[in-house]
């Protein structure tokens, strides 16, 4: 893939990975956040988060698929914009629908358990126990 296909393919997924953040600031200027605002948003980056970690992690296997390097140059910034978007979420979530009541977060966190599961996993770990 030449050097100029891949800044239009970078380009492109600029603007894809921006848009769902467009989407919500115009429904935000329209007033158009259905009738629980911060669950509604919180939902919808939390949503972002995951498919673009996912679009993150194929890359590897496109690669190996594909017998291509070019993916690999997208993992990059796909999991960058993946982390970008859970600090979205994260923040909305802390500010937004607990404003920093850090024992109501923590009985929130505790009843939840896929919430505990998330904030249990070790950073840069492949599973839960840390293992692999």
């Amino acid at each position: 893939m030449s050097r100029r296909a891949r800044i239009a393919l970078k380009a492109a997924i600029w603007g894809v990975c921006l848009a769902p953040l467009a989407t919500l600031l115009t429904w935000f200027a329209r007033d158009d956040l259905t009738a629980n605002p911060i669950s509604f948003v919180t939902t919808t980056l939390g949503d972002w988060t995951l498919r673009i970690l996912v679009a993150s992690l194929a890359m590897t296997p496109l690669r190996l698929v594909l017998g291509a390097a070019w993916p690999i140059t997208l993992r990059r910034l796909l999991g960058l914009f993946a982390f970008f978007y859970v600090c979205l979420h994260a923040s909305v979530w802390i500010v937004l629908d607990f404003f920093f009541d850090w024992p109501r977060m923590w009985e929130d966190i505790v009843k939840r358990p896929y919430i505990t599961m998330g904030m249990l996993r070790r950073r840069g770990s492949g599973c839960l126990d840390g293992s692999v």
